[in-house]
């Protein structure tokens, strides 16, 4: 327990009525420790004297030492500080309080600066400043990163601090009007009005138990009345801007596992040319190869170009890595024919998806709602939620995709690079299969992610099938 009171400690320097006398100078209630209270007016103890000649009187007999209150951070009691006189002991009486010693005062002001500088390398990460509304897909990728930023999920982040750290009125009013912050007491963001700077704001966030009944398909509905529109309704509204990111998502993608393949082969980086054939190659196939098949693709092919300059010693550098991409191509060609089955494989650099192939797979697949539903979703799944049928091909290439992935990134990117391969079989599928098959893969995610057990019932351990 911290001991929280303050003390005053006196030590006779003599003995003898005149140190009694002055020991009388520093009486107070409660023996050591308590309110410093005078019991003897200093014309009783030394005549009549002021109180400035009492308290040289009284130095000579006795020495004074006030000790403050312990830290309530660490519970360490300060060292004492000798006192010459009453007025100096009320002094520090009276700036007393509960308060932190040097060492956790400063290492307060240290994270406080840390949290800080981390919101303002944030800040500074962005390109452009918040736009006043969404008119290009860039602003949805604005607004995408900023509310996927761990920052601006961070429970201390308030609209207050965000204006200290840079934002002006005008870029918190924004973020109100397209619903990305909203006041820490507001029930529904349609009522949020931006009057005041110093009222505290919380990043979006809405109680989702109570958005909507029945059906899951009645709960999404509801929810998606609550989530910010300006942000979801990308793909309406920029379908082929957001085709296009997410085939340079793709390209950049599989450009990262070349080159580390390479790398570690020792193999030179391609050409320009080269890297253009890649890219090319991978544009094309992209509508019928996943990201995970593409990795499946690379590997082997960068292996064969090493084979290839084991059998012909005198092959120069370039032609070694020109062999590596023109085995890459050969191999998709092959997956396109059906000459050679196109299987998904997990690179082992742990490389997780760039934040921009996120940012456009949830846009273009609103994963935002899912991800915000959780046990809500379960919930409903347990009980009234009809899911379309979907088929059994489709499902078992989505929870091999998945579990592939889940070797070599975070488990949101694997799942982001699941639901988008689903989304590359169009030209092989009608769109409404497409998405009954990503409705029951997502069902079964969140399902056996955030299992609910019945009510009533023992809890059984279900083998998770991711």
């Amino acid at each position: 327990m911290v001991d929280d009171t303050w003390r005053i400690e006196v030590d006779l320097l003599r003995e003898g009525p005149e140190a009694e006398n002055a020991a009388k100078y520093w009486a107070y209630g409660g023996g050591t420790r308590g309110r410093i209270a005078w019991e003897h007016k200093v014309s009783e103890i030394f005549g009549t004297i002021n109180p400035s000649e009492a308290a040289a009187s009284a130095a000579e007999y006795v020495v004074a030492t006030y000790t403050g209150t312990a830290c309530i951070g660490c519970g360490e009691v300060p060292e004492g500080v000798v006192v010459a006189n009453r007025s100096a002991a009320s002094s520090k009486l009276s700036g007393q309080g509960a308060r932190l010693c040097a060492t956790c005062e400063a290492a307060k002001v240290a994270a406080a600066n840390d949290h800080r500088e981390r919101v303002l390398r944030w800040i500074a990460g962005f390109d452009s400043s918040l736009p006043d509304s969404v008119e290009a897909l860039s602003d949805v990728m604005l607004l995408d990163k900023l509310t996927q930023s761990d920052p601006f999920k961070d429970k201390r982040l308030r609209g207050l601090f965000l204006k200290q750290a840079g934002f002006s009125s005008g870029e918190l009013g924004r973020l109100l009007r397209l619903g990305v912050l909203v006041p820490a007491n507001a029930q529904q963001p349609a009522n949020i009005e931006f009057v005041d700077d110093s009222v505290s704001y919380i990043p979006f966030e809405i109680d989702w138990h109570p958005a909507g009944e029945g059906t899951l398909d009645d709960r999404f509905e509801a929810i998606e009345q609550l989530t910010s529109q300006e942000i979801h309704s990308a793909l309406g509204r920029f379908p082929m801007e957001l085709e296009t990111a997410a085939k340079e998502c793709i390209v950049q993608e599989a450009e990262r596992y070349l080159s580390l393949q390479l790398a570690d082969r020792g193999i030179d980086e391609p050409t320009e040319a080269q890297w253009e054939r890649f890219r090319e190659s991978i544009v094309d196939a992209w509508s019928y190869v996943s990201l995970a098949q593409f990795y499946y693709a690379i590997w082997p092919a960068c292996a064969r170009a090493v084979d290839n300059k084991a059998r012909q010693p005198f092959m120069g550098r370039g032609s070694v890595t020109g062999s590596a991409v023109n085995n890459v191509v050969k191999m998709l060609n092959e997956f396109k024919t059906g000459e050679r089955p196109a299987k998904a494989f997990a690179q082992p650099y742990n490389l997780p998806l760039l934040s921009r192939t996120v940012s456009t797979f949830r846009i273009m697949l609103d994963l935002d709602p899912l991800s915000a539903l959780e046990a809500d979703v379960a919930e409903a799944l347990g009980t009234d939620a009809q899911l379309l049928p979907a088929p059994e091909e489709i499902l078992e290439g989505a929870r091999l995709v998945h579990l592939t992935c889940l070797r070599s990134m975070p488990e949101e990117h694997a799942f982001v690079a699941t639901m988008a391969s689903l989304s590359l079989l169009v030209p092989h599928y009608d769109i409404e299969t497409i998405n009954a098959a990503r409705a029951v893969f997502a069902a079964e995610y969140v399902k056996f992610a955030f299992p609910v057990p019945e009510v009533g019932t023992a809890e059984v351990a279900i083998e998770n099938p991711f």
